[in-house]
This record gives C-alpha cells, sequence and structure tokens, in this order.
C-alpha cells in the first residue's frame, strides 16, 4: 500500500515543507505541507514510536486544506524550534501565494 508521506506522487501531491516537531530517538512528530496536481495546498501532523511509518493511515480524506486551517497549522507547529518553524514557514507562505502569514 501506498503512503502518503513517502510516495506522495501516488496520491497527486508534492510534498512542499516538512517539519520535525521533536529530535527524539525512535519517534517522530511530523507535520507536511503537501501541494496537488492544482496547485492546492493541504497539511497533516502524526507522531509515534518508530514502529509504525509517519502517516501510514492516512490518506487525502486525512489532509486540511490551506490556508482555510492557518490558525490550526500555526498552532501545530507552534512548539517546534523557532528556527526550524521559521525555515518551514519560508516554504509554506510563498507556496500559499502570500508574502505573509496573515
Amino acid at each position: 500500500m501506498s503512503n502518503i508521506y513517502y510516495n506522495p506522487d501516488h496520491f497527486g501531491l508534492e510534498i512542499v515543507a516538512e517539519l520535525d516537531l521533536n529530535d527524539v530517538p525512535y519517534q517522530f512528530d511530523m507535520v507536511i505541507v503537501w501541494k496537488d496536481t492544482v496547485e492546492k495546498l493541504w497539511w497533516a501532523g502524526d507522531d509515534g514510536c518508530s514502529c509504525p511509518s509517519p502517516f501510514e493511515d492516512m490518506g487525502l480524506a486525512d489532509l486540511n486544506p490551506l490556508p482555510e486551517t492557518i490558525a490550526q497549522l500555526k498552532e501545530c507547529v507552534s512548539r517546534g524550534d523557532f528556527g526550524d518553524v521559521s525555515d518551514f514557514f519560508r516554504k509554506v507562505i510563498p507556496a500559499m501565494g502570500w508574502k505573509e502569514i496573515e
């Protein structure tokens, strides 16, 4: 089965930005922003131990649309390292066609 993180092209998606919110061995806590074939942006977060793969139980229906859910995305990444979060939004903001977060 295809995985939306490891095989985004199988879902008609391309990764725009990704953020790892923790640096703990054998765990993941990630936020990903994807772009679809019509340039619409989507995001999702997933966390867990090393047993499951990131985003293994997620599909298109589990993604959140941008910019409609930008407030939720900002809240989700707020616990990340400031520099990493800044780099993440440096990729996401232009992909949304914005100059800055509104």
